[in-house]
């Protein structure tokens, strides 16, 4: 889940950005993600949560801090803890992918997600998948660091 999206970094931004990570001091969480949202205009199926946790928040506008202090541009919007179920759900599919996600829904939400570190990751393949491609994009780990019990 993307607590700070940053796009594209060069090296000595990254480096720099590294550094003021590994100096973050931020609790444990949990989420749960307890509902089904169909955002139309980005075409995306999404579990979302009621309540973000104090500490979700803090961790994430820490990170923004540290990204801003390094120079890099970011997201005007509110941070908004998401997972993404399916993209590119278009009208009349979409009541179909609504309808399916719910039923499924009812099976698995709430889901919980425990989170105990965080990472700066680099997305992979992200192209195929914006024009509608349904493969998934990859994730290389370029840091991680623990969060407080």
């Amino acid at each position: 889940m993307t607590l700070c999206f940053l796009g594209a970094v060069a090296e000595p931004e990254l480096a720099a950005l590294r550094e003021r990570a590994a100096g973050i001091d931020a609790a444990a969480f949990e989420l749960s993600f307890e509902r089904l949202e169909l955002w139309r205009e980005a075409r995306i199926l999404a579990a979302t949560v009621e309540r973000v946790p104090s500490a979700a928040a803090g961790l994430a506008g820490a990170l923004a801090v540290a990204a801003a202090e390094v120079g890099l541009a970011l997201e005007r919007r509110p941070w908004r803890p998401h997972i993404t179920l399916a993209r590119g759900v278009t009208p009349p599919a979409a009541a179909t992918a609504v309808a399916a996600s719910a039923d499924a829904a009812s099976r698995w939400l709430p889901l919980t997600l425990s989170a105990g570190r965080f990472y700066l990751a680099e997305s992979q393949g992200v192209g195929a998948q914006a024009c509608g491609n349904a493969a998934p994009p990859r994730y290389a780990t370029l840091g991680s660091w623990p969060l407080r019990a």
